[in-house]
């Protein structure tokens, strides 16, 4: 696929261009080109860095500068992946390659436990709520004083 408008790029993933030019200014963006009347154009890359930016806030809770934080994780361990095969002979640049793979996976982990762990505070509060719900139901039911 060609470029495309910011205008198409948002409808296609259900933004507003108002959003995806917000990302820009955090950084979670950078425009691929324009075209020449100045107008944003996006490829897939970042079409598919769009779905990724969604994935992270709408379906797994991340705000914008965990995303931010992530996705600069992410740029770093693909960078690190192409030298990581470039130099094939190099196996000290190789192992410190892994080594900074290793710190980068270990910073991720923290900022999904840490998601996770909130997550799971959140089930056990609705969880007790539940059942506090639950108790008081069966004493209205059977005409106790709640």
């Amino acid at each position: 696929m060609s470029a495309i408008r910011i205008g198409e790029a948002a409808h296609r993933l259900g933004l507003t261009t108002r959003t995806l030019r917000y990302y820009e200014e955090m950084g979670l963006l950078s425009p691929e080109a324009r075209n020449q009347g100045g107008f944003r154009l996006s490829g897939e890359d970042e079409i598919a860095r769009l779905e990724r930016i969604c994935e992270l806030k709408n379906l797994l809770g991340f705000n914008l500068h965990e995303i931010k934080e992530i996705l600069t994780a992410e740029d770093e361990l693909a960078e690190l992946r192409r030298e990581y095969f470039a130099e094939p002979e190099d196996a000290a640049r190789r192992e410190g390659i892994l080594v900074r793979a290793l710190e980068i996976n270990r910073r991720l982990r923290g900022l999904v436990d840490a998601k996770a762990t909130a997550l799971a505070q959140m089930r056990d509060t609705l969880e007790e709520r539940a059942r506090s719900y639950k108790k008081t139901l069966r004493e209205l039911r059977a005409g106790a004083p709640s």
